[in-house]
């Protein structure tokens, strides 16, 4: 997603140790903060903190033209910094001769990265799991025991957001230049959670990372990151493409892959499908229909992922608003939820158990936290119409 913060605090100019507040929802009036709180979240031993003065920073001149025409930052130095187009030619030269030399001195593996003499084990014609001996193995199509390493997002994706911070950048290409190509419009106002309410999340973007391949390679610069990607992985020791990566490298069949599945349907809630909506299990149904349809022949296809790093609450929290935040928050919906109207149901039987067993009112959480009141009323009328 390209650029989404500011560049260290030093070299904004700030004192080693400072911490700046970088994002914040609306503005800070100084005359109107009458409470400031520092927190640390899960520390594993007792940290000290020093706290100064806090203090407002009177205007933005330390990021005027922080990034040069590479998508660099333009203040700091380092051995590999591009300085031209004519150096990430040269160096792309050297790199090359490296990672042909890496590829030879490669230990020998059969067709899909297996591990040659381990194991022996029967060849299907693709990726499979056995059990042995109690330990389960990953085994190629042509019956070798494979130890996927892999990286995800291989991809071309890094656009960076220009709209409203225009004097940070120097030496910007012309949007109608030669590589006009690399300018997009894009909003990301609605995807993942840890990207909201970013101050840069929409309008005209700029990928610095394609612009440089097609000032390193030229018009077919796609083809030649392909071919390029395919020989770092190999030779840097990796043998698998992660997840979320660019279909057109599955295609090449030079590593085995992973494909991200996708459920689709109008059951979603927060950033998760509702289970127990009766519309979900036939959208999974599809889903994986659809799959196996384009790649159950395919003996270079390893496995898929689906979906990734749900929220069920912070765990570890003493608060049981967090705690229990994913019940909490199927609680809050509206009457036509599933999962709102099974959870209720569920919870109502509890309770009616739990009251005839002991006294009324009893039915409490592990942590203390009482649900009778959140629930109670679902005795008297049909799950369904719970508002």
């Amino acid at each position: 997603m390209g650029m989404i913060a500011g560049p260290s605090p030093a070299a904004a100019g700030l004192d080693p140790g400072t911490l700046p507040v970088t994002a914040t929802d609306g503005g800070i009036d100084a005359s109107h903060v009458t409470v400031v709180r520092l927190g640390m979240p899960r520390p594993s031993a007792p940290q000290p903190l020093v706290v100064g003065p806090p203090r407002v920073e009177p205007d933005r001149t330390s990021y005027d033209g922080i990034v040069d025409g590479f998508g660099q930052f333009l203040l700091g130095e380092w051995p590999e910094k591009v300085s031209s187009a004519e150096m990430l030619r040269t160096k792309g030269a050297e790199e090359a001769r490296a990672v042909a030399q890496w590829l030879a001195d490669s230990p020998r593996r059969d067709r899909f990265g297996g591990l040659l003499g381990a194991g022996g084990f029967r060849a299907t014609g693709f990726f499979r799991t056995e059990q042995r001996d109690g330990r389960w193995w990953l085994i190629t199509p042509e019956g070798n025991a494979f130890f996927s390493i892999g990286m995800d997002v291989i991809a071309l994706a890094g656009e960076t957001y220009v709209d409203g911070r225009e004097f940070m950048f120097r030496d910007l290409p012309a949007p109608d230049g030669e590589l006009a190509a690399h300018w997009s419009k894009r909003d990301d106002r609605g995807g993942l959670w840890p990207q909201r309410d970013r101050s840069f999340d929409h309008g005209r973007a700029f990928n610095f990372y394609t612009a440089n391949l097609e000032r390193k390679f030229g018009p077919d610069w796609r083809e030649r990151w392909r071919e390029e990607t395919a020989q770092r992985l190999e030779a840097w020791g990796f043998n698998t493409i992660g997840n979320w990566s660019e279909p057109d490298l599955w295609a090449m069949h030079r590593l085995p892959y992973t494909v991200p599945l996708w459920l689709e349907g109008g059951f979603w809630w927060g950033g998760k499908p509702d289970p127990f909506d009766p519309r979900f299990a036939a959208a999974v149904d599809e889903m994986a229909r659809n799959a196996a349809a384009r790649f159950r022949r395919d003996p270079w296809l390893v496995g898929y992922f689906v979906d990734n790093e749900l929220s069920w609450g912070r765990g570890w929290s003493t608060d049981p608003r967090e705690h229990y935040a994913l019940a909490i928050n199927t609680l809050a919906l509206g009457p036509e939820s599933s999962a709102k109207s099974d959870f209720v149901a569920q919870s109502s039987k509890l309770i009616a158990y739990r009251s005839a067993s002991h006294r009324p009112g009893a039915f409490r959480s592990p942590r203390g936290m009482n649900c009778a009141a959140r629930v109670s009323p679902c005795r008297r009328r049909a799950p369904t119409i719970l508002r």
